[in-house]
């Protein structure tokens, strides 16, 4: 996900700040997760798509901007959400 906000930063459609608070939620959601803090990572990835939401009701991003970004931290819920309530998981110790 950093690397789409750095291209929409390279390519002049975010400005510094916005990129900066995306980038700053991106990081706090990978260190959550990292530490096996899903609830937490989630939350912050959640901050970070009402951030996006922000951004295209202001027209400082388009649906078609954002839609990559979403994807990707919904597929990152997804997969956080599934751990925490052991989809996938062969119960075996």
């Amino acid at each position: 996900m950093q690397t789409l906000v750095d291209r929409l930063v390279e390519d002049g459609t975010l400005e510094g700040g916005d990129a900066t608070s995306l980038t700053a939620k991106l990081r706090a959601a990978a260190h959550q997760l990292d530490r096996g803090n899903g609830p937490a990572g989630v939350n912050q990835l959640r901050s970070f798509l009402n951030e996006l939401g922000a951004l295209v009701r202001s027209d400082r991003l388009t649906e078609v901007q954002a839609a990559p970004l979403r994807a990707a931290a919904a597929e990152v819920i997804a997969a956080a959400s599934n751990r925490r309530s052991g989809a996938g998981s062969t119960g075996d110790p």
